[in-house]
């Protein structure tokens, strides 16, 4: 999968296009010009997220109503043209010019980052390397996200109730719904599971084919 080219309309203090060949692509120029801007709209584009902020409309110039940002991509003979449009408080998602939900948008575009912020997946606590590999599924099967996001939204009704439980003169009562919730967060677990381990199977067979390292253990 390659990018061929990306257009930028009112994003950070960018405005116009790069186009991209096979291989390695530098961005060069002064301190301050753009380049990183590049690299965060090009990760913005293939995974709807930023590395640097957690909220999109931060990257919208100053005074513009919204960010535009359009790509291009070649698998095999294949092209695509992908879009996303940042608003204040929305995003919208195109593929070929028409408006697609996030899970058919994912994987068109594989983008990953690698920054001193990222080393917490070898350093940090076990929930950054889960997000990390959690990441690495959505782009190979973006239908995962219909497991994650319901397991997360899950743990927060049972913390919840449990919440209510420990400030109640009857905590006994609550036992019949958290069971409830314990048998879902059982079968979205095992989902998530089977996912993440399937994913670094994967990746280890990568690896093995060209010898690098060890593998993921």
């Amino acid at each position: 999968m390659l990018l061929t080219r990306i257009e930028v309309s009112g994003f950070r203090n960018l405005e116009g296009f790069a186009e991209l060949g096979p291989g390695l692509n530098i961005f060069y120029g002064d301190n301050a010009q753009g380049k990183t801007n590049w690299l965060e709209a090009i990760y913005i584009l293939g995974n709807t997220k930023s590395f640097r902020t957690s909220q999109l409309r931060e990257c919208i110039a100053f005074d513009r109503p919204q960010a535009l940002l359009r790509g291009e991509t070649l698998r095999g003979s294949v092209t695509k043209q992908i879009q996303l449009q940042i608003a204040e408080d929305s995003k919208q998602l195109f593929i070929n010019g028409k408006r697609e939900a996030l899970t058919r948008y994912l994987g068109n575009l594989a983008v990953f980052v690698f920054s001193l912020e990222e080393m917490d997946v070898i350093r940090g606590d076990p929930g950054k390397r889960r997000r990390f590999i959690d990441r690495g599924v959505v782009t190979t099967s973006p239908r995962f996200l219909n497991t994650l996001s319901p397991y997360n939204q899950v743990i927060k009704q049972k913390n919840r109730l449990l919440g209510e439980a420990s400030k109640s003169d009857h905590p006994g009562q609550f036992a019949s719904e958290v069971e409830a919730w314990n048998a879902q967060l059982a079968e979205l677990g095992a989902a998530i599971h089977n996912h993440r381990t399937g994913y670094v199977e994967r990746l280890n067979h990568v690896l093995d084919e060209n010898d690098h390292a060890h593998g993921i253990f």
